[in-house]
């Protein structure tokens, strides 16, 4: 979500109390108190009465906005730090715009670069300590004076807590302006709004809505929490910070704006009656103005004067592909709702290198019914019911032997989960109500992460040797594919279960099939492409395979439908997506 605020430098001669009545009257959430005029670095007073006054009005700091520019002395510098860090706490501002010198990239030697990053890294360390970050000024004559040097900053400094500001740089046209956010959206923290053109001249934001519409577009796509700052308004008037002044990110300017969207089904026929039920096709004819009944199979068929006008495609299974071919055909594009899962066989990198395109897909919701099968199959798996009924069918007695073993049963069970992903936290999350032991393994979840989830952070060897059932979440990416082999299946004990509703390519069937043939594992398949016909799998007692019935069946698809008409319907009244795609991660998304 975007959050609309205003810099109190606008108003830089206007005392506290009258900038905040200015910000809550014209509706707007927050305040950047400015380091030059309002709170001074060191001055706790000043900074406690600005948050007192901002509080108080119900509005909130977004940030504290010094002119640290870590030029002078390592002592200077340390000093300025210390001074800006305690205004920043006193504020109660979250984080602290800094500014990365006062010298240009291209006139910055190597050596007094690498001393700013040094400086850079050092502070963001101290207010770190604090849960505080650090936004860099995104301004001419400074280190972030064009965004390929600022993108390379923030990769020097190497620090979470440091992210970029954006704003448009004087006298840049629309286009290259809109190039900086298409570069760095999810490191950008924070945008400073306002139009001057040319030069210095200001103008109300209605005059640029060529540029800061698309923008807000863009910066929106990924979905992250940022700030919109309202900055420099013509005449220095307060009245324009008003929403009829036309503050991008204020509700009631997106309200304004909203209209029907030249939208198209682009999905084989048919398929919006699957994943639409007959009220939701009505709600999707109302919020696109289409005619729901038509689809566009193949987008290189399509007449070109009708993609030409495209601004947002509505895809699923079976879609066709939106290449560089395609998209030339459709200029106006700005979205891609997907109402499936994984949007590989859609998204090409063509529509990634635009990047002004938002994509966001139903995978939030077609991970509820995988994670409700996997969750019914590990309960059956814990009272080990496939060699159970393969022993009943041979014996046709109940028994009592296997009643008494310790080992069976869901009480003090241990369940291991390869995959911290939306399936795997789902399935995490509905074992919590069971008394069963949760380990979890997964490079790229913390420890704290995954104990939130009700589950411990474990090594594959240890996860696969105590788990009486391993259940794997992993997406299919080069890196995991094979990732399941006859190694960490060994470390399975005996009579244990392995289950697969990820995808078939993760695990080395052969040795698989061995473990299972052999009597020592059970396995339950839901994903099993490659089985030849005559695959002794097919007859082996102690294995479960079942057709991808895993993910959304019949009225479960109604689910991942209505999750596209909400990004719609977002679309549609300016609001960010709510579950948008990162393009910046495509190589370790499933």
């Amino acid at each position: 979500m975007i959050r609309p605020g205003l810099c109190s430098v606008t108003f830089r001669s206007l005392p506290v109390e009258e900038v905040v009545r200015h910000a809550a009257s014209a509706g707007l959430e927050g305040i950047e108190w400015a380091g030059d005029a309002h709170v001074p670095p060191g001055d706790l007073d000043a900074a406690t009465h600005a948050r007192t006054v901002t509080e108080e009005a119900g509005l909130a700091v977004t940030s504290y906005g010094s002119y640290l520019t870590f030029v002078g002395s390592d002592e200077e510098v340390h000093a300025a730090g210390g001074a800006v860090i305690a205004a920043a706490r006193a504020l109660g501002a979250p984080r602290i715009r800094v500014w990365a010198t006062r010298t240009g990239s291209a006139e910055t030697s190597a050596e007094d670069r690498a001393v700013t990053v040094g400086r850079i890294r050092e502070l963001a360390d101290r207010v770190a300590a604090h849960g505080l970050e650090l936004g860099l000024e995104f301004h001419g004559g400074t280190l972030t004076d064009e965004i390929g040097s600022t993108l390379r900053l923030l990769d020097e400094v190497g620090r979470a807590n440091v992210l970029t500001y954006w704003r448009p740089h004087q006298d840049m046209p629309v286009e290259p302006a809109l190039d900086t956010p298409r570069r760095a959206p999810p490191r950008t923290s924070t945008i400073h709004v306002f139009s001057w053109w040319p030069g210095h001249e200001r103008l109300p934001l209605a005059e640029r809505s060529d540029l800061w519409e698309p923008a807000f577009a863009v910066l929106a796509a990924n979905g992250a929490d940022r700030d919109a700052m309202l900055e420099f308004v013509p005449g220095d008037d307060p009245a324009l910070a008003a929403p009829r002044g036309g503050h991008p990110a204020h509700p009631d300017h997106r309200r304004r704006g909203a209209r029907a969207m030249r939208t198209r089904l682009a999905m084989p026929e048919g398929l919006q009656d699957r994943m639409f039920s007959p009220a939701q096709r009505e709600r999707l004819a109302e919020i696109t103005g289409i005619d729901v009944s038509r689809t566009v199979p193949d987008l290189a068929a399509a007449p070109g004067e009708e993609l030409a006008e495209v601004e947002v495609l509505v895809t699923g299974w079976g879609s066709p592909a939106v290449d560089a071919a395609a998209l030339a055909r459709m200029p106006r594009l700005r979205a891609i709702v997907h109402t499936a899962g994984t949007v590989r066989s859609v998204v090409t990198d063509a529509v990634w290198d635009r990047g002004d395109i938002v994509v966001t897909s139903a995978t939030e919701a077609n991970a509820v019914p995988v994670a409700e099968y996997a969750l019914a199959q590990i309960l059956l798996a814990g009272k080990r019911t496939l060699a159970q009924q393969a022993r009943y069918r041979r014996e046709r007695t109940v028994g009592t032997a296997t009643a008494a073993d310790p080992g069976i049963g869901n009480h003090g069970g241990v369940v291991g989960l390869i995959g911290a992903s939306r399936i795997g936290t789902l399935v995490a999350e509905h074992l919590r109500r069971f008394d069963l032991e949760v380990l979890i393994t997964d490079p790229f979840a913390s420890a704290e992460r995954i104990a939130e989830l009700g589950a411990r952070k474990a090594e594959p060897e240890e996860l696969y040797a105590r788990s009486d059932v391993v259940s794997l979440h992993a997406p299919d990416v080069p890196s995991t594919q094979g990732m399941v082999t006859r190694e960490p299946l060994g470390l399975m004990r005996e009579g244990t279960t392995f289950l697969n509703t990820a995808r078939p390519a993760l695990v080395d069937i052969d040795a698989l099939r061995d473990e299972v043939l052999s009597g020592r594992l059970s396995a339950v398949l839901d994903v099993h492409d490659d089985l030849a016909d005559d695959d002794p799998l097919w007859e082996a007692e102690l294995a479960r395979l079942t057709p991808h019935i895993a993910g959304s069946q019949g009225n479960e698809s109604h689910r991942m439908g209505e999750a596209a008409l909400e990004e719609l319907r977002r679309l549609s009244a300016g609001e960010p997506p709510r579950y948008p795609v990162d393009g910046s991660r495509r190589d370790s998304m499933a």
